[in-house]
């Protein structure tokens, strides 16, 4: 659930600001009731199912964070400009 719980913010977090809210809110919240429902079922194969959303969840979440990340504002290559070693950093459009 934890997981699930992460793929839903960082799928909110990678449409923040766009139509795209409502559409994630909403299977969000149709999703969950079912994926409840196989968690509780008893048996063996129902746990190992479950696991499995679980763990899909997780990597899928790893891999939207990760897209999320390297193409926000502050990664892109505007801001990696090298550096001097010393003194202040170097700024673009002042000489």
């Amino acid at each position: 659930m934890a997981a699930l719980g992460a793929l839903a913010h960082a799928a909110l977090l990678r449409v923040q600001g766009s139509a795209a809210v409502g559409l994630i809110l909403g299977l969000i919240g149709g999703l969950m009731p079912q994926l409840v429902r196989v968690g509780l079922r008893e048996g063996t194969v129902a746990q190992v199912v479950f696991a499995v959303i679980g763990a899909t969840a997780l990597c899928t979440t790893a891999f939207v964070n990760h897209r999320t990340l390297t193409r926000a504002t502050s990664a892109s290559r505007a801001y990696r400009r090298p550096q001097p070693p010393f003194g202040f950093p170097a700024t673009p459009g002042i000489r």
